[in-house]
Protein backbone atom coordinates (compact mmCIF):
# COMPACT_ATOMS: atom_id res chain seq x y z
CA UNK A 1 0.00 0.00 0.00
CA UNK A 2 1.12 3.60 -0.60
CA UNK A 3 3.46 4.93 2.07
CA UNK A 4 3.93 1.56 3.80
CA UNK A 5 7.44 0.24 4.36
CA UNK A 6 8.20 -2.99 2.55
CA UNK A 7 9.40 -5.08 5.47
CA UNK A 8 7.89 -8.02 7.32
CA UNK A 9 5.81 -7.30 10.43
CA UNK A 10 7.36 -8.03 13.78
CA UNK A 11 6.31 -11.09 15.77
CA UNK A 12 3.92 -9.13 17.97
CA UNK A 13 2.15 -7.71 14.94
CA UNK A 14 2.02 -11.14 13.31
CA UNK A 15 0.34 -12.51 16.42
CA UNK A 16 -2.11 -9.62 16.52
CA UNK A 17 -2.90 -10.09 12.82
CA UNK A 18 -3.49 -13.81 13.34
CA UNK A 19 -5.96 -13.08 16.14
CA UNK A 20 -7.71 -10.45 14.00
CA UNK A 21 -8.01 -12.86 11.08
CA UNK A 22 -9.56 -15.52 13.31
CA UNK A 23 -12.22 -13.08 14.50
CA UNK A 24 -12.61 -11.18 11.19
CA UNK A 25 -11.72 -13.73 8.48
CA UNK A 26 -10.85 -12.71 4.94
CA UNK A 27 -13.05 -13.78 2.03
CA UNK A 28 -10.54 -16.53 1.22
CA UNK A 29 -10.66 -17.77 4.82
CA UNK A 30 -14.46 -17.68 4.80
CA UNK A 31 -14.55 -19.79 1.62
CA UNK A 32 -12.06 -22.26 3.09
CA UNK A 33 -14.12 -22.46 6.29
CA UNK A 34 -17.30 -23.19 4.32
CA UNK A 35 -15.55 -25.88 2.30
CA UNK A 36 -14.25 -27.48 5.50
CA UNK A 37 -17.74 -27.38 7.04
CA UNK A 38 -19.08 -29.21 3.99
CA UNK A 39 -16.40 -31.87 4.18
CA UNK A 40 -14.23 -30.42 1.42
CA UNK A 41 -10.62 -30.43 2.50
CA UNK A 42 -7.55 -28.95 0.87
CA UNK A 43 -4.02 -30.35 0.65
CA UNK A 44 -2.17 -30.97 3.89
CA UNK A 45 1.51 -30.22 4.35
CA UNK A 46 2.31 -33.88 3.93
CA UNK A 47 0.16 -34.89 1.00
CA UNK A 48 -3.03 -34.12 -0.83
CA UNK A 49 -5.93 -35.70 0.99
CA UNK A 50 -8.83 -36.81 -1.16
CA UNK A 51 -12.14 -37.42 0.56
CA UNK A 52 -14.46 -39.74 -1.32
CA UNK A 53 -18.08 -39.03 -0.45
CA UNK A 54 -20.43 -41.97 -0.23
CA UNK A 55 -23.09 -42.06 -2.91
CA UNK A 56 -26.50 -41.36 -1.38
CA UNK A 57 -28.47 -44.46 -2.27
CA UNK A 58 -31.92 -44.64 -0.78
CA UNK A 59 -34.04 -47.63 0.02
CA UNK A 60 -34.28 -50.42 -2.55
CA UNK A 61 -30.95 -49.36 -4.01
CA UNK A 62 -32.39 -46.20 -5.59
CA UNK A 63 -30.59 -42.88 -5.51
CA UNK A 64 -31.93 -40.79 -2.62
CA UNK A 65 -33.42 -37.58 -4.00
CA UNK A 66 -33.72 -35.57 -0.79
CA UNK A 67 -31.13 -34.93 1.88
CA UNK A 68 -30.79 -32.92 5.06
CA UNK A 69 -28.08 -30.28 5.39
CA UNK A 70 -27.20 -29.17 8.93
CA UNK A 71 -26.69 -25.40 9.08
CA UNK A 72 -26.36 -24.88 12.84
CA UNK A 73 -26.37 -26.91 16.06
CA UNK A 74 -26.35 -24.45 18.98
CA UNK A 75 -29.05 -23.33 21.39
CA UNK A 76 -30.85 -20.09 20.50
CA UNK A 77 -28.17 -17.65 21.72
CA UNK A 78 -25.27 -19.49 20.08
CA UNK A 79 -21.61 -19.80 21.07
CA UNK A 80 -20.01 -17.62 22.40
CA UNK A 81 -22.95 -16.68 24.59
CA UNK A 82 -23.64 -13.11 25.68
CA UNK A 83 -22.38 -12.54 29.22
CA UNK A 84 -20.69 -15.93 29.57
CA UNK A 85 -17.14 -15.73 30.96
CA UNK A 86 -16.67 -19.49 31.34
CA UNK A 87 -13.80 -21.13 29.40
CA UNK A 88 -16.21 -22.45 26.74
CA UNK A 89 -17.07 -18.92 25.61
CA UNK A 90 -13.86 -17.13 26.60
CA UNK A 91 -11.89 -19.54 24.43
CA UNK A 92 -14.38 -19.18 21.56
CA UNK A 93 -13.91 -15.40 21.58
CA UNK A 94 -10.13 -15.66 21.59
CA UNK A 95 -10.07 -18.16 18.73
CA UNK A 96 -12.92 -16.70 16.71
CA UNK A 97 -15.10 -19.79 17.06
CA UNK A 98 -18.79 -19.35 16.41
CA UNK A 99 -21.65 -21.83 16.60
CA UNK A 100 -24.98 -20.69 15.20
CA UNK A 101 -28.47 -21.73 16.35
CA UNK A 102 -29.92 -25.08 15.34
CA UNK A 103 -31.15 -25.07 11.75
CA UNK A 104 -31.41 -27.58 8.92
CA UNK A 105 -32.35 -27.50 5.25
CA UNK A 106 -34.03 -30.12 3.10
CA UNK A 107 -32.37 -30.24 -0.32
CA UNK A 108 -33.86 -31.73 -3.48
CA UNK A 109 -30.84 -33.03 -5.39
CA UNK A 110 -32.86 -33.37 -8.62
CA UNK A 111 -34.47 -29.93 -8.89
CA UNK A 112 -32.23 -27.88 -6.58
CA UNK A 113 -35.22 -27.04 -4.37
CA UNK A 114 -34.37 -26.05 -0.81
CA UNK A 115 -36.47 -25.70 2.33
CA UNK A 116 -34.94 -24.19 5.46
CA UNK A 117 -36.37 -25.17 8.84
CA UNK A 118 -36.18 -22.14 11.15
CA UNK A 119 -35.01 -18.65 10.32
CA UNK A 120 -32.34 -17.96 12.93
CA UNK A 121 -30.59 -14.64 13.58
CA UNK A 122 -27.63 -16.18 11.69
CA UNK A 123 -29.73 -16.66 8.54
CA UNK A 124 -27.29 -14.86 6.18
CA UNK A 125 -24.36 -17.05 7.22
CA UNK A 126 -26.46 -20.21 7.20
CA UNK A 127 -27.85 -19.55 3.73
CA UNK A 128 -24.31 -18.91 2.51
CA UNK A 129 -23.30 -22.27 3.97
CA UNK A 130 -26.27 -23.89 2.22
CA UNK A 131 -25.13 -22.37 -1.08
CA UNK A 132 -21.61 -23.71 -0.53
CA UNK A 133 -22.83 -27.19 0.38
CA UNK A 134 -25.32 -27.56 -2.48
CA UNK A 135 -23.66 -25.53 -5.23
CA UNK A 136 -26.89 -23.58 -5.75
CA UNK A 137 -26.51 -19.88 -6.65
CA UNK A 138 -29.89 -18.67 -5.37
CA UNK A 139 -29.51 -16.63 -2.20
CA UNK A 140 -32.92 -17.55 -0.81
CA UNK A 141 -34.52 -20.97 -0.31
CA UNK A 142 -37.82 -21.92 -1.91
CA UNK A 143 -39.55 -21.87 1.47
CA UNK A 144 -38.98 -21.48 5.20
CA UNK A 145 -40.65 -23.65 7.83
CA UNK A 146 -40.85 -22.48 11.47
CA UNK A 147 -40.89 -24.63 14.60
CA UNK A 148 -41.82 -21.97 17.19
CA UNK A 149 -41.52 -18.40 18.46
CA UNK A 150 -38.24 -18.39 20.42
CA UNK A 151 -35.45 -16.05 19.35
CA UNK A 152 -33.22 -18.64 17.71
CA UNK A 153 -35.96 -19.94 15.44
CA UNK A 154 -37.78 -17.08 13.71
CA UNK A 155 -36.00 -13.73 14.21
CA UNK A 156 -33.94 -14.21 11.02
CA UNK A 157 -37.08 -13.29 9.11
CA UNK A 158 -35.93 -9.69 9.65
CA UNK A 159 -33.32 -10.13 6.90
CA UNK A 160 -36.09 -10.70 4.34
CA UNK A 161 -37.47 -7.18 4.63
CA UNK A 162 -36.79 -3.83 3.00
CA UNK A 163 -33.60 -3.22 4.96
CA UNK A 164 -32.30 -6.64 3.95
CA UNK A 165 -32.70 -8.68 0.78
CA UNK A 166 -36.29 -7.46 0.17
CA UNK A 167 -37.68 -10.90 -0.61
CA UNK A 168 -40.79 -11.14 -2.74
CA UNK A 169 -43.53 -13.31 -1.25
CA UNK A 170 -41.23 -15.98 0.17
CA UNK A 171 -43.47 -18.76 1.56
CA UNK A 172 -43.19 -19.19 5.33
CA UNK A 173 -44.93 -22.33 6.57
CA UNK A 174 -45.95 -22.20 10.22
CA UNK A 175 -48.71 -23.20 12.58
CA UNK A 176 -51.87 -21.12 12.81
CA UNK A 177 -50.83 -19.89 16.26
CA UNK A 178 -47.41 -18.84 14.91
CA UNK A 179 -49.08 -17.10 11.96
CA UNK A 180 -51.32 -15.17 14.36
CA UNK A 181 -48.27 -14.11 16.38
CA UNK A 182 -46.36 -12.90 13.33
CA UNK A 183 -49.39 -11.18 11.84
CA UNK A 184 -50.18 -9.20 14.99
CA UNK A 185 -46.69 -8.07 16.01
CA UNK A 186 -44.21 -5.67 14.42
CA UNK A 187 -41.84 -5.82 12.64
CA UNK A 188 -43.07 -9.22 11.42
CA UNK A 189 -46.48 -7.99 10.34
CA UNK A 190 -44.82 -5.41 8.09
CA UNK A 191 -42.95 -8.20 6.28
CA UNK A 192 -46.38 -9.61 5.46
CA UNK A 193 -48.10 -6.34 4.53
CA UNK A 194 -45.15 -5.28 2.35
CA UNK A 195 -45.25 -8.60 0.51
CA UNK A 196 -41.80 -9.82 1.51
CA UNK A 197 -43.13 -13.06 3.04
CA UNK A 198 -46.33 -15.03 2.52
CA UNK A 199 -47.57 -16.99 5.50
CA UNK A 200 -48.77 -20.50 4.69
CA UNK A 201 -50.40 -21.85 7.89
CA UNK A 202 -50.63 -25.59 8.39
CA UNK A 203 -52.83 -27.63 10.69
CA UNK A 204 -51.14 -29.06 13.76
CA UNK A 205 -50.86 -32.80 13.16
CA UNK A 206 -51.47 -32.40 9.44
CA UNK A 207 -49.33 -32.76 6.32
CA UNK A 208 -48.15 -29.97 4.03
CA UNK A 209 -45.88 -29.76 0.98
CA UNK A 210 -43.26 -26.98 1.08
CA UNK A 211 -41.88 -27.96 -2.34
CA UNK A 212 -43.96 -28.52 -5.51
CA UNK A 213 -43.64 -32.31 -5.58
CA UNK A 214 -42.05 -35.31 -3.95
CA UNK A 215 -41.68 -34.01 -0.39
CA UNK A 216 -44.19 -33.72 2.38
CA UNK A 217 -43.88 -32.77 6.03
CA UNK A 218 -46.09 -33.48 8.99
CA UNK A 219 -46.26 -30.98 11.84
CA UNK A 220 -46.33 -32.70 15.24
CA UNK A 221 -47.11 -30.55 18.32
CA UNK A 222 -44.64 -31.05 21.18
CA UNK A 223 -44.61 -29.61 24.73
CA UNK A 224 -42.38 -26.55 25.12
CA UNK A 225 -42.48 -23.10 26.70
CA UNK A 226 -45.18 -21.70 24.47
CA UNK A 227 -45.25 -18.07 25.57
CA UNK A 228 -46.23 -16.70 22.15
CA UNK A 229 -47.26 -19.66 19.99
CA UNK A 230 -47.11 -23.45 19.90
CA UNK A 231 -44.09 -25.66 19.11
CA UNK A 232 -43.75 -28.22 16.34
CA UNK A 233 -41.51 -31.13 15.50
CA UNK A 234 -41.52 -32.22 11.87
CA UNK A 235 -41.62 -35.60 10.19
CA UNK A 236 -40.07 -35.17 6.75
CA UNK A 237 -41.11 -37.80 4.20
CA UNK A 238 -40.06 -38.65 0.66
CA UNK A 239 -39.32 -41.76 -1.42
CA UNK A 240 -40.44 -44.11 1.35
CA UNK A 241 -38.00 -42.62 3.90
CA UNK A 242 -38.70 -40.45 6.93
CA UNK A 243 -36.61 -38.03 8.97
CA UNK A 244 -37.62 -36.39 12.24
CA UNK A 245 -36.54 -32.92 13.35
CA UNK A 246 -37.27 -32.05 16.99
CA UNK A 247 -34.76 -29.47 18.28
CA UNK A 248 -36.85 -28.21 21.22
CA UNK A 249 -39.01 -30.03 23.76
CA UNK A 250 -39.53 -29.67 27.51
CA UNK A 251 -39.40 -33.39 28.30
CA UNK A 252 -39.93 -36.73 26.63
CA UNK A 253 -43.29 -38.28 27.40
CA UNK A 254 -45.45 -40.90 25.77
CA UNK A 255 -45.03 -39.10 22.45
CA UNK A 256 -41.33 -39.98 22.16
CA UNK A 257 -41.73 -43.44 20.69
CA UNK A 258 -44.71 -42.37 18.57
CA UNK A 259 -42.53 -39.60 17.14
CA UNK A 260 -39.78 -42.08 16.28
CA UNK A 261 -41.87 -44.95 14.93
CA UNK A 262 -41.11 -45.44 11.25
CA UNK A 263 -38.29 -42.87 11.28
CA UNK A 264 -34.98 -43.62 9.55
CA UNK A 265 -32.99 -40.66 10.92
CA UNK A 266 -33.77 -38.22 13.72
CA UNK A 267 -32.25 -34.98 14.97
CA UNK A 268 -33.32 -34.47 18.57
CA UNK A 269 -33.04 -31.94 21.39
CA UNK A 270 -29.62 -32.35 23.02
CA UNK A 271 -29.48 -28.95 24.76
CA UNK A 272 -27.94 -30.09 28.06
CA UNK A 273 -25.91 -33.08 29.17
CA UNK A 274 -26.17 -32.18 32.85
CA UNK A 275 -28.22 -29.81 35.05
CA UNK A 276 -24.88 -28.50 36.36
CA UNK A 277 -24.40 -26.63 33.07
CA UNK A 278 -26.72 -23.84 34.22
CA UNK A 279 -24.71 -21.62 36.54
CA UNK A 280 -27.08 -19.71 38.80
CA UNK A 281 -30.22 -20.50 36.80
CA UNK A 282 -32.96 -23.00 37.58
CA UNK A 283 -33.37 -25.82 35.07
CA UNK A 284 -37.16 -25.76 35.49
CA UNK A 285 -37.19 -22.23 34.00
CA UNK A 286 -35.84 -23.54 30.70
CA UNK A 287 -36.56 -27.29 30.75
CA UNK A 288 -35.07 -29.68 28.24
CA UNK A 289 -34.47 -33.44 28.43
CA UNK A 290 -30.89 -34.24 29.42
CA UNK A 291 -28.93 -35.75 26.55
CA UNK A 292 -27.66 -38.74 28.54
CA UNK A 293 -31.20 -39.47 29.78
CA UNK A 294 -32.40 -39.43 26.17
CA UNK A 295 -29.67 -41.90 25.28
CA UNK A 296 -30.87 -44.26 28.01
CA UNK A 297 -34.47 -44.02 26.78
CA UNK A 298 -33.44 -44.68 23.18
CA UNK A 299 -30.68 -47.25 23.66
CA UNK A 300 -32.57 -49.97 21.78
CA UNK A 301 -33.48 -47.67 18.91
CA UNK A 302 -29.90 -46.51 18.38
CA UNK A 303 -29.08 -49.92 16.94
CA UNK A 304 -31.81 -49.62 14.29
CA UNK A 305 -32.21 -45.90 13.62
CA UNK A 306 -29.71 -43.11 13.06
CA UNK A 307 -30.18 -40.66 15.96
CA UNK A 308 -28.29 -37.39 16.20
CA UNK A 309 -28.47 -34.67 18.84
CA UNK A 310 -28.54 -30.95 18.14
CA UNK A 311 -29.47 -27.58 19.76
CA UNK A 312 -26.52 -27.70 22.19
CA UNK A 313 -26.27 -25.07 24.91
CA UNK A 314 -23.01 -23.10 24.90
CA UNK A 315 -22.00 -24.93 28.09
CA UNK A 316 -22.65 -28.38 26.65
CA UNK A 317 -19.38 -30.37 26.75
CA UNK A 318 -19.99 -31.77 23.26
CA UNK A 319 -18.55 -28.47 22.01
CA UNK A 320 -15.17 -28.94 23.71
CA UNK A 321 -14.78 -32.37 25.31
CA UNK A 322 -13.80 -35.17 22.91
CA UNK A 323 -14.35 -37.77 25.63
CA UNK A 324 -18.02 -36.83 25.93
CA UNK A 325 -18.49 -37.04 22.16
CA UNK A 326 -16.74 -40.42 22.15
CA UNK A 327 -19.09 -41.67 24.88
CA UNK A 328 -22.12 -40.60 22.83
CA UNK A 329 -20.78 -42.24 19.67
CA UNK A 330 -19.82 -45.45 21.49
CA UNK A 331 -23.49 -45.82 22.49
CA UNK A 332 -24.55 -45.60 18.85
CA UNK A 333 -25.63 -41.94 18.78
CA UNK A 334 -24.11 -38.89 17.08
CA UNK A 335 -23.69 -35.17 17.56
CA UNK A 336 -24.83 -33.14 14.57
CA UNK A 337 -22.32 -30.67 13.12
CA UNK A 338 -22.44 -27.81 10.67
CA UNK A 339 -22.24 -28.91 7.06
CA UNK A 340 -23.31 -32.51 7.71
CA UNK A 341 -25.38 -33.95 4.86
CA UNK A 342 -27.51 -37.03 5.35
CA UNK A 343 -30.18 -38.75 3.27
CA UNK A 344 -33.71 -39.03 4.60
CA UNK A 345 -33.05 -42.74 4.99
CA UNK A 346 -30.06 -42.06 7.25
CA UNK A 347 -27.43 -42.61 4.57
CA UNK A 348 -24.08 -41.49 5.91
CA UNK A 349 -22.36 -38.84 3.85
Amino acid sequence: MKGRRSRQPCQAVKSEMATYNRVFPTKEQERASKKQACGITGPSSAALRVRVLSVNFGKNGQMGRFELVVLGVAQDAGLPHLGCTQPCCASARVHGRREEPACIAVYDTETGGRVVIDATWALPEQLALLQACTGQDAHLPDAIVLTHAHIGHYTGLMFLGREGIAACGLPVHCSQAMAAFLGSNQPWSQLISDGHITLVPFEAGGFFEPLPEGLRMRAVPVPHRNEHADTMAFRIEADGSTALYCPDIDAWGDELHALLDGVDVALLDGTFCSPDELDGRAMDEIPHPLLFDSMALLADRAQKQRILFTHFNHTNPVFHDDAVVARIEAAGFECARKGLRVGLDGTRN
